[in-house]
């Protein structure tokens, strides 16, 4: 949520072994809006803070089971990906 912010940014090599995991194209547009909720919807809700909180919840239980599939895979050492 902070990428904007160049103070933010990692130090040189500091990511060299990043691997960033996303959700797919499908996934995000089945969440309210076909986006990940952020800190804009604080701008787009300013008068509708019940609207704001219910789609950010919305968007946490959509998310809720792929968290723990995600933590699952870990946890196991298996991996579901094509290399492997």
């Amino acid at each position: 949520m902070d990428k904007g912010l160049k103070m933010r940014r990692p130090e040189e090599g500091f990511i060299d072994n990043l691997l960033m995991v996303h959700p797919t194209i499908d996934f995000l547009l089945k969440l309210p809006g076909g986006r990940v909720p952020d800190r804009t919807d604080f701008e787009t809700y300013i008068d509708d803070n019940s609207t704001r909180r219910r789609r950010w919840k919305m968007a946490a239980q959509i998310f809720a089971p792929l968290g723990e599939e995600f933590l699952e895979l870990v946890n196991s050492g298996k991996s579901k990906t094509p290399w492997n």
